[in-house]
């Protein structure tokens, strides 16, 4: 069941960074950061288990955020939290070894490539 909450997660949190990959877009045009895989195959294990590390960490910094901004009704405060969570989530995949723009190709090939999936949900359970 946890596993299953956290590929449906896999979404949620991707969504929020994709604002910030496409404003990298430029930079990986340029050269500057690695280039995102394109299919489930291209994928390396190695890539795998550092977007489970950093999507571990993501997921958590978005549940409190989420809490957060659950506890509010000002819209205001509702968007200066979002636009924080986001913020420190990109933080968090910018300190590793992936890109923006890796770690949601990363996030949408494991939503949408089963073999990918069962690889993911191997290195959760570790």
């Amino acid at each position: 069941m946890q596993i299953k909450k956290t590929l449906m997660a896999l979404g949620a949190s991707a969504m929020f960074l994709m604002p910030a990959a496409a404003a990298n877009a430029a930079d990986t045009a340029a050269g500057t950061q690695m280039e995102a895989p394109k299919t489930a195959a291209d994928v390396t294990d190695k890539k795998l288990e550092e977007f489970a590390d950093v999507h571990q960490e993501v997921e958590s910094l978005n549940a409190e955020y989420q809490a957060k901004i659950a506890a509010t009704s000002d819209v205001t405060e509702k968007s200066a939290l979002s636009a924080e969570a986001n913020k420190e989530m990109m933080k968090i995949v910018e300190g590793s070894d992936l890109s923006l723009t890796e770690y949601n190709r990363i996030a949408e090939l494991v939503q949408h490539d089963v073999a990918l999936q069962g690889k993911y949900k191997e290195i959760l359970q570790k």
